[in-house]
């Protein structure tokens, strides 16, 4: 048994991932076993793997690094004119995230990038990760599908436009309704037909009126 292995240290497995060891080796049929929680929440078992201890070697020591949130921007495309792009008068979107880590993500960030996608993604705006000094545009579907939140991000991004479709739908029939003409309610008319007095409307040179609940019409009618 590699001795070195043990529970809370940090270890690089044979498939090259980073990750911590969760708990002290145990003996199986196939050897000394411990369960390694990985870095990087992308990887399929990014919630945790059984190694043998022979398959892992200490990881080098870590440098702290920028969060892995923080490589993302956004731009709304309907800023980006030539005027606008030669003034650098347009809004640069970003996750406001200053944080380092050892990990790929600070403590709760990797929900930021998530809610970041999203936000952006459902509001067409180009979306931006940056390495190395060089930024890459794609969608907020493709950036996710390197996480492990690939497909939430899917989902809010078509919740997200379902909503705004149907607030966008509200508010056209609102507009619609305030500028739609109003109809002309008929003006009330009071008549003697007969013996009896009726309040009714005129329907051309036909006074209309109801007599238990039925409509009825006149042309032998007095106005009063």
């Amino acid at each position: 048994m590699a001795a070195e292995i043990t529970k809370g240290i940090r270890v690089v497995t044979k498939d090259g991932h980073l990750g911590t060891v969760e708990n002290e080796p145990a003996l199986t049929a196939s050897g000394h076993v411990v369960t390694v929680k990985f870095d990087d929440p992308s990887i399929s078992a990014g919630g945790g793997a059984g190694y043998d201890v022979n398959d892992l070697k200490p990881a080098p020591a870590d440098e702290e690094h920028p969060c892995e949130c923080s490589a993302y921007d956004a731009l709304d495309p309907e800023e980006l004119t030539d005027e606008r792009l030669a003034n650098g008068d347009y809004e640069v979107f970003t996750t406001g995230c200053t944080a380092t880590t050892r990990r790929t993500f600070a403590p709760g960030h990797d929900a930021k990038l998530k809610s970041f996608l999203i936000r952006h993604g459902a509001a067409g705006h180009e979306i931006r990760r940056s390495e190395a000094g060089v930024a890459s545009s794609a969608s907020a579907e493709e950036h996710a599908a390197r996480y492990a939140f690939a497909r939430m991000v899917t989902a809010g991004v078509q919740r997200a436009e379902a909503k705004a479709a149907e607030k966008a739908a509200r508010a056209e029939e609102r507009a619609a309704r305030k500028t739609a003409p109003r109809a002309r309610r008929p003006k009330k008319v009071t008549a003697k037909v007969g013996r009896a007095t009726f309040t009714g409307r005129m329907d051309g040179e036909h006074f209309v009126y109801e007599v238990k609940g039925k409509e009825r019409r006149t042309l032998k009618f007095v106005a009063v």
